[in-house]
């Protein structure tokens, strides 16, 4: 049974609550989250390439945990519901949409990192741990003056990096491209890996508040 046989069923009043839970009984209903997996998947990996495979599946599945737990709240419209196509894309707008959400979280939360870095050089030559960096102050609002702000930005990163002492630079750098506290202790001679990561958060503090000084930018 589809939603839109069950809705026609109802007359056209089934709330989106029921229409959802017929449609996760259907024989479509598989196909359609595993399209959409992929589809959540490349949007997420081409923004953010450095994520890790578990954390873009610990976000799909949260994602789709989430809007079926509050299916209640999710709203559609008569047509949406006597409609499949519609009713498929009103869904999947909501899925893609927590889901995305919860890749934010955890990118947020974990600062993933994927190549390691020692050099200002490397970063300007590194998009993926570029776009990185940017993603730490904050997202960009689309619009015609998107690329603009973007290379604003980039220009007030690799400033903002140069000018923190040979330490933090190297500290920092070392961080950002995925080094482990441990290691980065052993490699610049720290006292401890407490304070590895005190100078590794003071120097981002650093950056964040250096770059929105120059761009007026607050995340």
């Amino acid at each position: 049974m589809t939603a839109r046989d069950g809705a026609q069923d109802k007359g056209g009043n089934q709330s989106a609550a029921q229409a959802i839970e017929c449609f996760a009984l259907s024989s479509r209903f598989r196909p359609f989250v595993a399209a959409l997996r992929r589809k959540f998947a490349c949007r997420v990996r081409y923004r953010f390439p450095w994520i890790d495979d578990d954390d873009l599946d610990d976000a799909w599945q949260s994602g789709v945990l989430a809007v079926f737990e509050a299916k209640g709240r999710v709203t559609m419209s008569a047509d949406d519901l006597a409609d499949a196509g519609r009713f498929e894309f009103r869904l999947g707008a909501y899925l893609l949409g927590a889901a995305y959400k919860q890749a934010l979280t955890r990118l947020r939360a974990a600062g993933k990192n994927s190549l390691r870095m020692t050099s200002l050089d490397v970063l300007r030559e590194d998009e993926a741990m570029f776009d990185k960096l940017l993603f730490e102050l904050g997202e960009v609002e689309p619009g015609p003056e998107a690329q603009m702000q973007l290379a604003r930005r980039r220009r007030a990163v690799e400033q903002c990096i140069a000018r923190l002492t040979e330490l933090a630079r190297t500290t920092f750098m070392m961080a950002l491209g995925g080094m482990k506290d441990i290691s980065i202790q052993q490699e610049t001679n720290a006292g401890s890996a407490v304070a590895v990561r005190r100078r590794i958060s003071e120097a981002k503090s650093r950056v964040i508040e250096c770059v929105e000084k120059k761009t007026g930018d607050r995340s």
